[in-house]
């Protein structure tokens, strides 16, 4: 059995072809760059939004470091101006931690210098 021949192809259907395929193509990479712009702009959002909220977190660090660096200080200042008190210190050591007082605590080899 013969194999027909192949129908002829004429100039203008082959150009008309050809600007067929050509706008395809375009519209597909058009849908696929709408796309691409579309992932980028979530994946920006999203990046934003992180960013955003890990700022926020930070800034929220340092607002509790302030504050407690402010109360580690006024806690020293108080404490050490009591403490420069030496009947307030002996209430310390001795009534409330039931210590002996640091200063009274005999020296080891020291000379007696009474008779």
């Amino acid at each position: 059995m013969p194999v027909p021949p192949l129908p002829a192809v004429t100039p203008v259907l082959a150009a008309e072809a050809f600007e067929r395929n050509r706008a395809v193509e375009a519209a597909d990479t058009r849908r696929a760059l709408t796309s691409l712009t579309q992932q980028i702009a979530e994946h920006t959002g999203a990046q934003k939004k992180q960013n955003q909220l890990a700022e926020d977190s930070l800034r929220r660090w340092r607002k509790l470091a302030v504050v407690a660096g402010l109360l580690c200080t006024v806690g020293a200042a108080v404490g050490s101006t009591l403490l420069s008190d030496q009947e307030v210190a002996s209430t310390v050591w001795v009534h409330w931690l039931h210590l002996r007082e640091p200063w009274d605590t005999p020296q080891q080899g020291a000379a007696h210098a009474g008779p």
